[in-house]
């Protein structure tokens, strides 16, 4: 069994093990870019059968990337919309509609339909946001070397994307890091870099 496989395996215990004193469970991955969130939060929720939401279907339209919006921590996520869309009616154990943002457009898709899930994942760069409250009843943290991160950001996106992220994207998100520290009271710190 790979290691990577362990790692499924161990979290799916730690998710079966709440099972037994909740109802339904939510798992939060925030973490570094680059490091395997996506990967791991789409292969969970296939193993355990739930929803799975992502971060970047929250990102921050242009018109409101003012310089004071960007100044505060994790301020480049629509955390409002996240807020309303998914976190309210997550937290009610209700039926989810919300809709993705098309970042080359700049508009919202058409509204997604949820069913309440027994296990919800919710992946991505600021997931752990302070403003997005406390949601989550296990919170794992992704991270990996600088150099890694760098490579599978360029194999994933391409050299100019690569130079993009790191002038402007992993500045902000070090920064998210730094100061909201989404690494502290979390339930695993995955360092990814030798995962694969």
């Amino acid at each position: 069994m790979s290691e990577r496989d362990q790692l499924i395996d161990s979290i799916v215990e730690k998710v079966t093990n709440k099972l037994l004193e909740k109802d339904w469970v939510v798992i939060g991955i925030d973490g570094r870019c680059g490091s395997g969130k996506s990967t791991i939060g789409s292969e969970l929720a296939s193993r355990l059968k739930g929803n799975c939401f992502h971060m970047d279907d929250f990102y921050l339209p242009l018109s409101m990337r003012t310089p004071e919006r960007l100044s505060v921590p994790g301020g480049n996520v629509h955390y409002e919309r996240f807020i309303k869309e998914v976190a309210i009616p997550l937290k009610q154990h209700e039926p989810i509609t919300y809709r993705h943002f098309d970042t080359i457009n700049q508009c919202l898709s058409e509204p997604v339909f949820f069913s309440p899930s027994q296990v919800t994942v919710i992946e991505g760069a600021y997931a752990f946001n302070p403003a997005i409250g406390d949601l989550y009843d296990i919170k794992l943290f992704m991270t990996l070397s600088p150099q890694k991160q760098l490579e599978r950001i360029e194999a994933r996106n391409g050299e100019k994307k690569r130079n993009e992220f790191e002038r402007r994207w992993i500045p902000l998100e070090e920064y998210y890091i730094r100061t909201c520290r989404p690494d502290k009271d979390v339930d695993m710190i995955i360092d990814t870099t030798n995962l694969w």
